[in-house]
């Protein structure tokens, strides 16, 4: 073993290199099991394009009705990110997509939209372990609230003096001006949380025609409280219940 150290020390110092490369590696490494964040040789090589295909399968056995419509959302990160690997989208690139498409003129709701989508992929591939951890995707702040009716302080008051069940409905007509029966008829299989969208169908509106509404903050998170409060009491008592969504 001795007759190989000066081997070693020769050679254009080429087994040294190596050997300080070998052990920032390791130390790497060792910082990244530490943090949970080591995803091993194959998860570095998942592709964004294979994320969109499970979300369309997600999708399609889920049956959910607006395939067509996160597909052209998922065109557009695809458009984008092409075929990277997964572990190259950081939080600074998607930050670039989102200048970039502000720049081709699509408003933030149609981004945010297109994000959460990206988000759902993300939350998929963490699911099937695919991937260990997703970046932090930011959204954009939409301005979807109707002006005219109350300012934000009075709507804040109006609806802490209401009871708790007419609350979410409340909260639903101010950020999105629907009529008192338009929310009251609404109904699940018009929305749909992980595209964070809600639809009123053609026919069923004033106009005639159909209106889709784009969830986002406290909106988002009403719906999202509001279907655990439905879903826990048709567990506790069966059948359907209104109280703003059925």
């Amino acid at each position: 073993m001795d007759s190989l150290l000066p081997q070693r020390a020769t050679v254009s110092g080429i087994f040294t290199v190596k050997e300080a490369e070998a052990k920032k590696l390791l130390k790497r490494r060792l910082g990244e099991i530490a943090l949970g964040r080591f995803t091993g040789p194959k998860a570095e090589k998942v592709l964004l394009s294979e994320l969109a295909e499970d979300l369309f399968t997600d999708y399609r056995i889920r049956g959910r009705r607006n395939q067509e419509n996160v597909k052209s959302k998922v065109n557009h990160l695809l458009a984008y990110f092409r075929h990277d690997r997964v572990k190259t989208i950081t939080t600074d690139r998607i930050k670039a997509y989102i200048a970039r498409r502000q720049e081709a003129g699509a408003a933030a709701a149609q981004i945010n939209r297109e994000l959460a989508a990206f988000k759902r992929m993300l939350n998929l591939a963490v699911q099937a372990e695919k991937i260990t951890h997703a970046p932090y995707v930011p959204m954009l702040t939409e301005n979807i609230v109707r002006t005219g009716f109350f300012e934000y302080e009075e709507f804040l008051a109006l609806r802490e003096a209401l009871p708790t069940f007419v609350r979410p409905v409340v909260t639903f007509g101010y950020y999105t001006g629907w009529r008192v029966a338009e929310i009251l008829n609404l109904q699940w299989r018009q929305v749909d949380l992980n595209a964070a969208e809600v639809r009123l169908d053609p026919g069923t509106t004033e106009s005639g025609e159909g209106r889709v509404i784009y969830l986002d903050g406290e909106l988002l998170n009403t719906m999202e409280q509001q279907r655990d409060f439905v879903l826990a009491l048709q567990r506790e008592r069966g059948g359907n219940h209104p109280l703003g969504i059925r």
